[in-house]
């Protein structure tokens, strides 16, 4: 009997205790942050953030009561994850070792009843430890997230943070917080979201991503310079180019939201992206590089001058040169010394033809004179091709399409004084005009110097001036393939531009998808066929007016050499028969 009792007793006690331990287990997770603060941690990342390893950063300020009230929130991150701590006084290392940027941060403003700003944007600018897309939970006191929200939501705006969690903080780890909200708001669509922090089901919903729609959000884009292709303003206020063409087509299809380009000389708001500048600045932290490269290339008129007269007083090589002299020296002998075989000049016979003399000599003679023919026939076929060719061909003058090319032609290039530099200098060497030489000559010829000399243009100017629209048909100029310094385009972001981030994803997939590549070809070409005249159908033909022009001009020199030596002749038998008349 005393024995059954007392198992009764002993089995009430053990179940009072376990029980007890039960309850208390829950109201100990009823009043600990913990489980809520590691299930946003352990969410699941957005698959494009490229941040996915959770490295914590730690922003606290000298009134924070965290580690009074909630021990146990940061003993979570320092046990499970890498922690840096970032207080209001930043610690100064000796040696400058990069930080490490962290994908989850834990902004403790905890003991303030209004949001400190000023201490937080000091901490931001001087001990930045944080992507910008990194998840933010914040923790305010309940005084402040009651009265002081909008300041913590417009700090959180300023400095480009967008996926943020504030929690009021219960004053004391006794307080239960299965009734306490999580608050985020989106600032495009201004859509506010509750979660109560013990709904850790429904957590995941404080981080949604709002970088799918940006509900009209406008970015203004400051265009620094003109750069052909890809942006160019032919009207004052209206861009065109693939810049223009790619952000029209990813702002309608994908992210609803506008651009309004802005001219340097005439601000009328910040912008938030700058395209064309050569340096980084400070306030334009975030930045995007092109895959392509531009810089500085050289400008070079093309010499389409044929200098056929240099050409024509030294028509043969000197081996010819000794054989067709060799066989005028030969035919003169052979008449001085042989005329009874030579009854005519055999020079005459070969150069013209004098077939119907061939019966007044022999067999021998004959066979001579008509190797000599054959040899003279095709000596000139030789050289009347030989001249065709140089008047039909349209390009003399090769085009240089590497520096060592343009290195070994005749050209001089021209380079003012804000384009000289020592880097320039040693490239071109003796290819560099003087600064007198381009004083003087620039007095001499003008805005047409450029007809004549080779000019140092940035690649984009210089691909423009060299297209087939801008060339000038009596002074076509080329570029040179090889860039003479190479340089980078890229998009600068100001430090807390939300639009960065996604501009970076999307402009990395047209590019992988040769999108960009065809963009760029297709303002080429419709520049090419909206702004180039119409092509005669009969213009490509082999010869023309233009290029039979020098034919002209040997048959005119020709005709003008005969008639001067008919002259002298007729002149001299008219002295002759003057002067027998009178004797």
């Amino acid at each position: 009997m005393l024995t059954a009792r007392f198992n009764c007793i002993f089995c009430w006690f053990c179940a009072s205790v376990i029980g007890l331990r039960a309850e208390l287990g829950t109201i100990s997770d009823s009043c600990s942050l913990s489980p809520a603060v590691e299930t946003v941690i352990q969410l699941q990342h957005q698959r494009f953030v490229h941040n996915n390893h959770a490295d914590v950063c730690i922003i606290s300020t000298n009134n924070s009561t965290l580690d009074q009230t909630h021990p146990t929130v940061k003993a979570l991150f320092i046990s499970n994850y890498p922690t840096k701590f970032v207080t209001e006084k930043p610690i100064v290392s000796d040696i400058r070792i990069e930080p490490k940027l962290a994908s989850i941060v834990l902004l403790d403003a905890t003991g303030w009843e209004q949001f400190p700003v000023q201490q937080f944007t000091h901490q931001f600018s001087v001990n930045p430890c944080h992507f910008i897309d990194a998840r933010f939970i914040v923790l305010v006191t309940r005084s402040c997230f009651s009265n002081d929200r909008r300041n913590v939501i417009q700090f959180l705006n300023d400095q480009g943070i967008l996926n943020y969690a504030i929690i009021p903080m219960p004053s004391s780890a006794s307080v239960p917080v299965h009734n306490i909200s999580v608050y985020t708001e989106n600032r495009f669509s201004n859509e506010t979201i509750f979660v109560q922090l013990g709904d850790l089901h429904n957590l995941h919903r404080i981080y949604p991503n709002k970088l799918t729609n940006f509900h009209g959000y406008t970015v203004f884009m400051e265009i620094i310079r003109d750069d052909f292709p890809y942006i160019r303003s032919y009207i004052k206020g209206y861009y065109s180019g693939v810049i223009q063409l790619s952000l029209n087509y990813f702002k309608m299809q994908f992210l609803n939201l506008s651009f309004y380009y802005i001219d340097p000389n005439f601000k009328s708001n910040q912008p938030e992206v700058q395209f064309g500048l050569i340096t980084q600045q400070d306030d334009f932290q975030q930045q995007i590089v092109f895959r392509e490269m531009t810089g500085m290339c050289l400008v070079c008129p093309e010499k389409i001058h044929r200098y056929f007269s240099a050409r024509l007083m030294i028509p043969f090589s000197i081996e010819f040169s000794i054989l067709l002299g060799t066989m005028i020296i030969c035919c003169t002998l052979l008449r001085l010394l042989f005329p009874g075989l030579f009854r005519f000049d055999p020079l005459c016979f070969i150069l013209f033809g004098a077939y119907r003399t061939a019966c007044n000599h022999n067999l021998y003679t004959q066979l001579l004179l008509f190797l000599f023919a054959i040899l003279s026939f095709f000596l000139a076929k030789a050289y009347n091709s030989q001249i065709l060719s140089l008047i039909s061909f349209r390009k003399i003058h090769t085009r240089s399409n590497t520096i060592d090319e343009f290195m070994q032609s005749d050209y001089m290039v021209l380079a003012y004084q804000n384009q000289r530099s020592q880097f320039i200098e040693d490239i071109l060497g003796t290819k560099l005009l003087s600064p007198e030489d381009v004083h003087r000559l620039s007095g001499k010829f003008g805005v047409n110097i450029h007809h004549y000399y080779c000019s140092l243009q940035t690649c984009c100017d210089a691909f423009e001036l060299s297209s087939i629209y801008a060339q000038e048909k009596s002074h076509p100029i080329y570029t040179v393939k090889e860039k003479l310094v190479s340089d980078i385009f890229r998009f600068q972001f100001v430090a807390n531009s939300p639009f960065a981030t996604v501009w970076k994803r999307y402009f990395g997939w047209i590019n992988d998808a040769g999108l960009w590549n065809h963009e760029i070809q297709y303002v080429l070409n419709f520049m090419r066929v909206s702004l180039k005249a119409p092509t005669p159908p009969l213009s490509e033909v082999l010869f023309t007016f233009e290029y039979l022009m020098t034919v002209w001009q040997l048959l005119a020199i020709g005709w003008m050499i005969s008639f001067a030596v008919f002259f002298i002749e007729y002149f001299s038998v008219w002295k002759i028969f003057t002067n027998n008349r009178y004797k």
